[in-house]
């Protein structure tokens, strides 16, 4: 009986680590999180990332860019609601949204949803990523990339930013987490969002993902709050933990008039009635309580970090000692 369970032990190690078999996602340096296989949809690499599209026991279909898990099948209403209807339901009266990256579609279908909505452009780098995601993963989008109100522009955020004049009331930043080397560091930093800010309305909101948030996973997020301090009057830190990262996730909310921890359940439940059509699977009123709610030490995490990033400071972006 011992040497039977000393053999499936071994053989189980050498399954998982079988990469037809099994997707490694390397969380942090010192982390990874395994993930069976059903089904390998896509491989391939666009101008600007390497995508992988695959199936999960676990999760259905997700979406992998640079080997970093973006989104699963199961679980990215989580991610999505999250980062969209906060925002939207914390401004009066959102009707011009912009979107920077979010190219799976989810995050356009979200903002869609809101019926005061009455123009979107959504600015994405990769064309092509977009046109697989249309592909081979069209639940996330749901067709919301033809719709009318939407203005769909393949460009650099930073560049269509300095050459349109156009104001928003929502920015809504859904990008991967920037490599040392890659052009979205500088769509991080203190210059950047200060130029955001000249492009929003009077009381406009700005949203960002902002990577991982937990205990032990604070550097980046921390680094990304206390630059939006210097730009914002007000920035609230949001977390919520999506099951498919094996990880809580933050987004960072920033305005100079809207507070989110201001709205009362009344008024929110009255505004998702009024105003979002269709049904929100993750979002109400004791989810937005949840996502402001942050755990002591990453409190402290953010009150301690004094670095801001800027266009010649990236490299912090590169510090990962205290990211693992």
């Amino acid at each position: 009986g011992k040497l039977k369970a000393i053999i499936r032990e071994r053989l189980f190690i050498m399954e998982i680590f079988n990469q037809d078999k099994w997707f490694w996602d390397k969380s942090a340096r010192n982390r990874i999180f395994a993930h069976a296989l059903e089904e390998r949809i896509y491989l391939g690499k666009t101008d600007f990332q390497k995508v992988q599209i695959f199936r999960s026991h676990s999760f259905g279909k997700i979406l992998v860019l640079d080997d970093d898990i973006q989104s699963s099948e199961f679980d990215e209403f989580i991610y999505h609601e999250s980062l969209v209807h906060p925002a939207m339901l914390t401004h009066p009266k959102p009707a011009k949204v912009l979107i920077i990256g979010g190219g799976e579609g989810a995050t356009l279908r979200e903002v869609l949803k809101h019926r005061t909505l009455e123009r979107v452009v959504m600015v994405d780098i990769d064309r092509i990523l977009i046109e697989l995601c249309q592909k081979y993963l069209p639940e996330w989008s749901k067709n919301s990339f033809q719709d009318k109100r939407l203005i769909m522009i393949f460009q650099d955020a930073r560049e269509y930013l300095l050459n349109s004049k156009e104001e928003f009331d929502i920015i809504i930043s859904d990008l991967i987490d920037p490599l040392p080397d890659s052009p979205a560091r500088f769509l991080l930093t203190k210059e950047f969002y200060e130029l955001i800010k000249t492009r929003l309305s009077s009381n406009g909101i700005f949203i960002i993902q902002s990577s991982m948030l937990s205990i032990r996973d604070t550097y980046l997020h921390s680094l990304f709050y206390r630059t939006l301090t210097s730009v914002f009057s007000i920035v609230r830190s949001m977390g919520v933990f999506i099951p498919s990262y094996c990880n809580s996730w933050s987004f960072i909310m920033s305005s100079d008039k809207n507070d989110p921890l201001l709205i009362t359940e009344h008024e929110l439940l009255y505004s998702i009635k009024e105003r979002v059509e269709g049904v929100l699977s993750f979002y109400d009123y004791e989810a937005h309580k949840s996502l402001f709610s942050l755990l002591k030490p990453i409190r402290k995490a953010l009150e301690n970090q004094k670095s801001i990033l800027t266009d010649d400071t990236t490299e912090l972006l590169s510090d990962l000692r205290r990211y693992t």
